[in-house]
């Protein structure tokens, strides 16, 4: 698995991530937010080719304000699999 918690803590194996991409064009990681008006706050994005399609995917340090966690991301064998948590 790319991501693993525990009760406080979210760990993120970002070199797991970019294995399953085809290519990877573009990182980028925000430490922090930049204001009230940064909705994303701090963050990570990955822009690049999955399966000859192009894709950009941005992991939030937290849930939105409307949102609950809920789904976790599973890279094994290259694969980009979203699994509902429970």
């Amino acid at each position: 698995m790319a991501v693993h918690w525990t009760d406080t803590l979210i760990f993120f194996d970002l070199q797991q991530l970019i294995y399953v991409f085809d290519r990877v064009d573009e990182m980028n990681w925000r430490s922090q937010g930049f204001g009230p008006w940064d909705y994303d706050g701090p963050h990570i994005s990955i822009g690049g080719i999955y399966q000859k399609h192009n894709i950009w995917l941005q992991v939030l340090a937290e849930a939105p304000a409307d949102t609950k966690p809920g789904m976790k991301l599973d890279t094994t064998g290259k694969r980009l699999k979203a699994v509902l948590i429970e």
